[in-house]
Parts: structure tokens; C-alpha cells; sequence
């Protein structure tokens, strides 16, 4: 895609009558002619066509975000706590898998919930990008902590059940009373 080098990008304290005015403004074509933005009675016409075309023009001069590269052609640079509240999610959410390791995935998650937060706010501005980033690591983050309060929950109600306790201890004796005691390795040759 083109580089549109006279787009107008969106200025939040730009009233309406300033974009009116540039809505109305003519701009040169790609064949040389004036091309009118204004909303001309053949731009409110029920021509689907018409309507299709004032509506590529509006996006080519008005881009909703910016774009990567600045005018000074740097590109833009992605957020690091964006990333890191990616890297932070998923080992949260791994951790939180193996259910052993709940109680690390409970403070991964946190950590991955405040990096996420601030990658989305640094994403905001205009040469920095990974907002994607950081809201996939919020809600890795999310359900990590909610699988890694769940396990932990159920440790603490499992190991507070004096019943549950002694059925664990009698599975893991018979457990260990099945392995031999002898075990003889063979010599190599």
C-alpha cells in the first residue's frame, strides 16, 4: 500500500467545523484532476458506488491510527512492558497448568496484570506499538490467576480434610510398597 504523504491523521481537540473544512477542501488526484470530499448531492445519492468511494477517500485522508513510521521514516518501537506482560502471562499460565507450581503462576500473574496494564497504556502513544502484546498477556495473566487461586483453594480444603489426608497417605504406602527393594543393574558388557 501507497504512502499517503497528506494524510490528516485525527486530532482529538480538532472540532467539528475544522474537519468540516477539510472534509469540503479539494485534493489533487492521481490523475491530475480536483477531487471534492464534500458530500455532494452525488456523494448522497443511493449509488452504492458513490458512497463506496467518498468512503475509501474519508479512510485514505482521515487514518484512524497512526502509521509505524513517523515522518522522520524511524519506525515505531514496541512497548516492552507490552512484551514482557506476554512473557509474564504465559509462564503464568503454564505454571498454573501443572497446578504444582499454583502458588509461583499466582505471583507470575500478577506481575504479568501490571506489565500488561502498562504496555497498554504505553501503546497509546503515537511511535510506540504492542498493544496486541499487552492485552494478550492481561488475559493470559487473567486466567492464570484464576486457575492458580482455584488450585490453591483446593489444596488448602483438601489438606484441612483430616479423611482426604489419610486416604492420600494410604494410596502413596501402597504405592511405594509395589517398587522392589533389590533392584540389581546389569554390569555392561
Amino acid at each position: 500500500m501507497a504512502e499517503n504523504k497528506g494524510a490528516h491523521v485525527l486530532d482529538p481537540n480538532e472540532t467539528d467545523q475544522d474537519r468540516t473544512q477539510l472534509l469540503t477542501s479539494s485534493r489533487p488526484s492521481t490523475d491530475g484532476e480536483t477531487q471534492r470530499l464534500d458530500r455532494s448531492p452525488r456523494s448522497t445519492s443511493a449509488d452504492p458506488e458513490n458512497e463506496t468511494l467518498f468512503r475509501r477517500d474519508r479512510a485514505e485522508t482521515f487514518p484512524r491510527t497512526h502509521t509505524p513510521a513517523d515522518d522522520d521514516g524511524k519506525p515505531a518501537r514496541t512497548s516492552g512492558s507490552a512484551a514482557f506482560a506476554l512473557i509474564f502471562g504465559l509462564l503464568a499460565f503454564v505454571s498454573a497448568l501443572t497446578v504444582v507450581l499454583s502458588p509461583l503462576a499466582l505471583i507470575l500473574s500478577i506481575f504479568g496484570l501490571f506489565l500488561g496494564m502498562a504496555g497498554s497504556r504505553a501503546a497509546r502513544s503515537v511511535r510506540i506499538t504492542g498493544k496486541a502484546l499487552a492485552v494478550s498477556g492481561t488475559v493470559l495473566s487473567v486466567i492464570a490467576l484464576i486457575i492458580s487461586v482455584a488450585a490453591i483453594a483446593a489444596g488448602i480444603i483438601f489438606l484441612n480434610n483430616g479423611d482426604a489426608v489419610s486416604a492420600a497417605e494410604q494410596w502413596l504406602e501402597q504405592l511405594l510398597a509395589g517398587i522392589p527393594k533389590d533392584i540389581t543393574i546389569p554390569k555392561p558388557w
